[in-house]
């Protein structure tokens, strides 16, 4: 039976009970709405190690509390119990247009501000929750943006403590060999090393950054560049990027640098969109960062997240015989990755429901988000989408606002 014929056509009546963190939504007598009883989520890929007997309790887990709060609610309790599977989405831009289209095999889906930012105010999805993350050990109480003062700009600072509480710390050496083996000092989870986390501290935003490899002295002087604002100095390092659409790990990078440097963003994004032996685009920084080029090249700055290593090991295959090093450049140890400057601040992804999903359901499914506990919240261990918190539509509508304005 497809799940067309499996939605059961209701009436709606009166309010859903709604917890402490939501308002109460009030539904007409005469509103009539399709109830789902097979509740897809579409949610990125998590990282290596998340099983399918942890994907399945954290099905289970989820449609346990939407169904409980649902059955708390004399209006609604005699709609049927529903089943919550989780579906891995390569891209959650490919769904938008599902999404928008109110296709009934596409119901909540955690989205990424770099494909939501794009549509205008018509084209939004109906807002479901916030996704947060854990705070690392270096992320600022008060949000780090960038304010041109050199050596005191926020988001230096930040990327310098980064620096040393991650990649400078005498417990744990330089990385990434020295990481090997200290899985159980850095508390390695399967996804994170969670020595690098404030424990049960959230936030709703997360940063980019813009990394440097070199020696000590070749590190120095692109910093000296940068502090200087001496722009042709800083591009003969040469740049590389992966993909041009990411907010992160492109758009916000061209940005911070086209603000220090005192240039335009589309100075910045021409430069680095033509051809150009200084620049190198679509290459991962993990494997090419600080790598000799078969034409004896060396690209020494890259785009990429705030915290990349605290969920990159220094190998994925540590039993094969060619090991496969991320971040180790060509020259290692004398040459090393650090940090130059975060980027920011953005948000973490939001939770969006298909064009005209139940409003009652929408606000369940944000309640049973919130509900989860860390421990429960196995998917967030792997993915960093550690806590859900309620989303309305001016709130999505004001993220969007605040990204705009870092890079336009």
């Amino acid at each position: 039976m497809t799940k067309f014929f499996k939605k059961i056509k209701l009436i709606l009546v009166g309010s859903l009970f709604i917890g402490p963190f939501l308002s109460v939504s009030c539904f007409s007598e005469k509103e009539e709405n399709q109830w789902d009883t097979d509740i897809k989520f579409y949610v990125p890929q998590p990282n290596k190690g998340y099983t399918e007997e942890m994907k399945t309790q954290f099905e289970k887990t989820l449609t346990k509390y939407f169904n409980e709060i649902k059955n708390q609610n004399s209006s609604l309790k005699n709609n049927p119990d529903v089943s919550i599977k989780l579906e891995y989405a390569q891209s959650s831009g490919d769904l938008y247009q599902k999404f928008l289209a109110n296709n009934v095999d596409n119901d909540f889906a955690i989205m990424s501000y770099s494909d939501i930012s794009k549509k205008n105010n018509d084209e939004l999805l109906p807002s479901v929750a916030q996704t947060q993350t854990l705070k690392f050990l270096w992320t600022p109480e008060v949000t780090a943006k960038f304010q041109d003062k050199k050596e005191q700009d926020p988001l230096y600072l930040m990327a310098q403590q980064a620096n040393k509480l991650q990649l400078e710390d005498s417990r744990f050496g330089s990385y990434p060999l020295d990481w090997i083996g200290k899985e159980t000092q850095m508390m390695w989870d399967g996804s994170k090393y969670g020595v690098f986390y404030k424990n049960d501290q959230y936030t709703e935003n997360f940063y980019g950054s813009i990394l440097i490899s070199g020696t000590s002295q070749e590190r120095e002087q692109i910093k000296k560049s940068w502090l200087e604002k001496d722009w042709d100095t800083f591009k003969s390092f040469g740049i590389l990027f992966n993909k041009k659409t990411s907010l992160s790990k492109f758009i916000v990078p061209v940005s911070i640098i086209a603000k220090n440097f005192g240039k335009t963003y589309n100075e910045i994004f021409e430069y680095l969109s033509n051809d150009n032996s200084f620049v190198s685009a679509g290459k991962d920084p993990a494997v090419n960062l600080g790598i000799k080029t078969s034409s004896g090249k060396t690209y020494k700055i890259a785009f990429d997240y705030d915290g990349v290593f605290n969920w990159t090991p220094p190998t994925w295959n540590p039993d094969s015989a060619e090991k496969t090093y991320n971040f180790k450049p060509t020259n290692y140890p004398e040459e090393q990755i650090r940090y130059l400057t975060m980027v920011g601040p953005l948000f973490y992804d939001a939770v969006l429901a298909r064009k005209r999903m139940p409003e009652a359901q929408k606000e369940i499914f944000a309640q049973a988000l919130a509900k989860l506990q860390n421990s429960e919240n196995t998917y967030g261990t792997f993915s960093g989408f550690n806590k859900f918190i309620p989303l309305n539509d001016q709130k999505l509508k004001d993220n969007i606002k605040t990204l705009k304005n870092i890079y336009e």
